[in-house]
């Protein structure tokens, strides 16, 4: 028998049972006997059932669909946790919008806008650079990767992050082992959580081996690509040219700082050591292999997705933040 649309009304004459009994089999809530959900359960195959969602979120108010914002989706980091929480929430029955950002303020507003009025169920940021508290208060969301702003009130919203001031520890104590003596750390925006938490952890990494903190130069890129790694270092060397060991925070100011290096004719790792952060795919591909930081991209679409589907389920939660551990990969370039 080909497959039909068929409504819960259908389903309940050709199972014999109540359409209230068919809605607590489909919903899983509620009493029935193995029976009828045997029952019920043929007929829904037999015929192809699929729930109505968009009627299902105008009786109760909320739509199977969770907002996704993305600082920039041509960041292949944040291409890949995006990725991951679409699948694992397409797995748990909620569907997507992901809205990208650029990072701009204006754009993420409008982008929280429209995703309230179309009544999502939650929202997930990836970084949360300009959210609003209240946000918090209004809709269910968990933060990945960045604290938002009003980080002072941890215990009001759920953040999933990277333990990142261990991966500037890590970067520290490989610069260090391969022979660097004069440091620099490459960064972006000094506001942005995990960017901050790196370079404190660099800074603590070389402070145990007794590098003063006063000779460790911080350096801030107006982007986070591979044109401004280059520029800022090209700057930096200009004034410190004795430096020989470099963290960047984010692999892709890395891919400038090498071409630069290329350009000035000093060797990698023989001149300057060079580590990383994010392990995105050229990194394995570039030639110096950058050695840098991996994070754990599955882990942050697995526990990002089930705890927003947690809060929305009404079920307790073991904490609030989540600190997920770092890796060293070490490759080349040091």
């Amino acid at each position: 028998m080909p497959k039909r649309n068929i409504s819960i009304k259908e389903i309940s004459a050709l199972s014999g049972v109540s359409v209230a009994t068919v809605s607590r089999v489909i919903n899983q809530n509620g009493r029935f006997s193995s029976e009828t959900e045997k029952r019920v359960k043929q007929i829904i195959e037999q015929y192809g059932y699929q729930p109505n969602q968009l009627a299902r979120g105008l009786r109760t108010n909320k739509l199977q669909v969770v907002g996704i914002i993305v600082p920039d989706i041509t960041n292949e980091f944040f291409a890949k946790v995006t990725l991951e929480l679409q699948n694992n929430l397409f797995e748990l029955n909620y569907s997507t919008m992901i809205c990208n950002t650029n990072e701009e303020y204006d754009i993420e507003r409008r982008h929280i806008t429209m995703l309230k009025s179309q009544q999502v169920s939650g929202l997930i940021y990836i970084s949360g650079d300009f959210a609003d508290e209240q946000q918090v208060l209004q809709v269910p969301t968990v933060y990945i990767d960045r604290k938002p702003p009003f980080s002072s009130r941890e215990g009001e919203f759920v953040l999933i992050e990277s333990d990142n001031e261990n991966g500037g520890v890590y970067a520290a104590d490989e610069l260090m082992k391969s022979g660097a003596r004069h440091f620099a750390a490459l960064t972006y925006r000094f506001e942005i959580s995990s960017h901050a938490d790196r370079v404190a952890g660099f800074r603590r990494g070389l402070k145990a081996y007794g590098v003063p903190e006063s000779e460790i130069h911080v350096a801030q890129a107006v982007q986070a690509d591979a044109e401004s790694g280059y520029q800022r270092m090209m700057e930096l060397f200009s004034e410190h040219p004795e430096i020989d060991g470099i963290f960047c925070t984010t692999d892709r100011l890395a891919y400038g700082l090498l071409d630069l290096l290329r350009e000035q004719g000093k060797s990698v790792p023989e001149d300057v050591r060079i580590v990383g952060f994010d392990d995105i795919s050229y990194s394995s591909m570039c030639s110096p292999r950058l050695t840098t930081i991996r994070q754990s991209v599955n882990s942050f679409g697995l526990l990002g997705a089930n705890t927003l589907v947690s809060i929305l389920d009404g079920a307790p939660l073991e904490r609030n933040r989540y600190l997920l551990p770092v890796e060293l990969i070490r490759r080349d370039t040091t």
